[in-house]
């Protein structure tokens, strides 16, 4: 989580976004954050506040908003801040994966902000989560309170609706994240991006907010970042998401068969989380061809949920 900040004559600092460390130079955030009221651009970023040992302040270089974007709509409300430094990873500071299928995840999601808890409060010193779920289209555009002209096509495919029985996204909270949880191979509990905050009605549990589909636009982060935003790519960082007390509540024995694998390109080196497999018979494991037809070549071993080792003897594609 990140908060996106505006400094101003008398060194305050008003936090007035939020955003997601996507990668060690870029923020993901929302394209109505590249300004506050006044006009004026966000000026820094604030990562690992939830852990002080961990904080960084780091000056924006470049706030890159997408190119459909305008000021007078609701819609492509996406942005990136390209960081005047690297972030330093760490347990408190580490970046995020992508949602990456057209359709959106099913079940509960989870927004993530440090704005309001109420309409007329300051922004929250501590990390709020609230949980949300679904609303549909039709339910969504009766309720919403914003003039009509700012969507003149209604909540579109690259956006969806949610609404929170006890809490709702509030000011402060634009451009923050909002996840959903999966597993991998290994039992442990990973966050997906699937939604940047948008716009909503107020700040009322119940009543509902619009969020922009980050799938619809892993295409144009990659292409700004000059990143691979995969799975693969980005699990190869998966070692900053095990943090203490967050651990899975699924039943992790269901995950700890002999039927899931990792690939492994070096015997005793390399991630088992960069690719997996699934033992469909005694002798053969189905995945996917983008994992076994990588500049490194075919992977050479899987590996087991206890550690065992096998070679690979053929790749079929």
């Amino acid at each position: 989580m990140a908060l996106v900040g505006w400094t101003r004559a008398s060194g305050k600092i008003d936090y007035l976004c939020g955003g997601s460390l996507i990668g060690e130079q870029f923020i993901l955030t929302a394209a109505h954050c590249k300004q506050d009221e006044s006009g004026l651009r966000p000026d820094t970023v604030r990562l690992g506040t939830h852990d002080a040992r961990y904080a960084q302040q780091i000056a924006i270089r470049d706030i890159i908003v997408h190119p459909s974007y305008d000021d007078y709509t609701k819609y492509f409300d996406v942005a990136l801040i390209e960081l005047g430094q690297n972030a330093w990873i760490s347990p408190a500071v580490c970046p995020a994966c992508l949602w990456q299928e057209g359709e959106s995840p099913s079940g509960p999601m989870e927004a993530i902000a440090f704005g309001v808890t109420n309409l007329n409060d300051d922004p929250s010193p501590t990390l709020q989560r609230v949980v949300l779920s679904y609303r549909l289209k039709e339910e969504c555009e009766k309720v919403l309170t914003t003039n009509k002209t700012r969507i003149p096509q209604g909540v579109r495919a690259d956006q969806f609706c949610v609404a929170g029985k006890d809490m709702a996204t509030c000011a402060s909270d634009s451009g923050s994240p909002v996840d959903v949880k999966r597993v991998d191979i290994s039992g442990s509990m990973i966050s997906l991006i699937n939604g940047v905050v948008s716009f909503g009605t107020a700040c009322v549990p119940g009543l509902v907010g619009v969020y922009t589909k980050v799938s619809e636009y892993v295409e144009w982060i990659e292409q700004m970042t000059q990143t691979s935003m995969s799975y693969r790519a980005c699990t190869k960082e998966i070692k900053c998401f095990r943090k203490p007390g967050e651990p899975s509540n699924m039943n992790i024995n269901l995950f700890k068969t002999n039927s899931r694998f990792g690939l492994l390109w070096d015997e005793l080196e390399g991630s088992p989380n960069e690719c997996g497999a699934t033992l469909i018979d005694y002798q053969y494991l189905l995945t996917t061809a983008s994992c076994v037809t990588t500049s490194k070549g075919h992977p050479k071993f899987v590996i087991s949920t206890r550690g065992e080792r096998v070679a690979i003897s053929n790749v079929y594609v």
